[in-house]
This record gives structure tokens, sequence and C-alpha cells, in this order.
């Protein structure tokens, strides 16, 4: 999808903090957002430092731990039924 572009520069994210922790993480980003935002209810100003410590921590963690481009598995090969053939010689020699 955006593959080329950095987090931080896409229209879709603020800073791609989030995304980038749900990225590393495994879960969705928009399970963080929620609770960042409920956070904001309870103590904005610990909420908005914890977001950007975030966002350094991960820009530090993906500077010395690249992303890498994911491999593509390789295509399923169709059974071929290389055995059957011996099973029908040894059927037919009992």
């Amino acid at each position: 999808m955006h593959t080329n572009t950095p987090l931080w520069a896409r229209e879709d994210t603020m800073l791609g903090v989030c995304h980038g922790l749900g990225e590393e993480l495994g879960i969705h980003a928009n399970w963080l957002r929620i609770a960042l935002g409920l956070g904001l209810f309870w103590n904005p100003a610990a909420v908005v430092v914890g977001y950007l410590a975030l966002g350094v921590a991960l820009a530090v963690f993906r500077w010395f731990f690249p992303l890498r481009p994911a491999v593509p598995a390789e295509p399923r090969q169709p059974l071929r039924g290389d055995n059957d053939d011996a099973l029908d010689a040894r059927a037919q020699a009992a």
C-alpha cells in the first residue's frame, strides 16, 4: 500500500507512531489509537509525552532494525502422484 513512503510523511497518519507500533507488536493500530484517545481524558500531558516518547523509541528501533521486505512464499506445487505408479506395480505383483 504505502511501502515507499515513510510513516511520518503519509497523509493518513499523524506521525505514524500507532501504525508503526502496531506493525511491530502485531496488533491493529486502531486499538492503540483508542487506548491513547481514552487516556487523553485522564491525563492528556502524560499521553502526549508518552506518544512522543514512543515515537522516538520506534524511530531508534527502526534505525537499528529496519523492516525487511516480505519475501513472497513459493507457490505450492500440485501433488504429482509419483508414488502412485509404485503402488500399481506392487498391487499387480501381489
